[in-house]
């Protein structure tokens, strides 16, 4: 619930400053992990039915780097720290995608 109520700050309050601030670049690695996320959930949602919760540790690393992003707002380095951002988001999505789609197939609990 914490996750849905960040993002949802995020999206309204944030999201048009980083709109005006970062370059196109970023954006597209955004829409990326999204369709890498999604591609995730629905892998998880046919094979296993239900939606996934995996807190993998690059997972948890994304979180993290998301959390600061409105520290850095009004800093030089917000750019090139989103791009980072960027980078380990799209290698956690691909890790959950892999996991879900090598993973058992008749795994049961999906919290790690």
């Amino acid at each position: 619930m914490a996750d849905l109520f960040f993002y949802v700050v995020m999206l309204l309050r944030i999201f048009p400053c980083l709109l005006k601030i970062l370059p196109g670049d970023v954006w597209y690695a955004v829409v990326l992990i999204l369709i890498l996320r999604i591609s995730s959930y629905l892998t998880s949602i046919i094979k296993y039915r239900q939606l996934p919760s995996l807190h993998t540790y690059l997972n948890k690393v994304t979180g993290v780097a998301v959390f600061c992003i409105p520290f850095l707002l009004h800093t030089e380095c917000l750019v090139l720290y989103c791009r980072l951002c960027c980078v380990v988001a799209v290698l956690a999505a691909l890790e959950e995608l892999v996991i879900h789609l090598y993973g058992p197939a008749n795994q049961v609990n999906l919290n790690m």
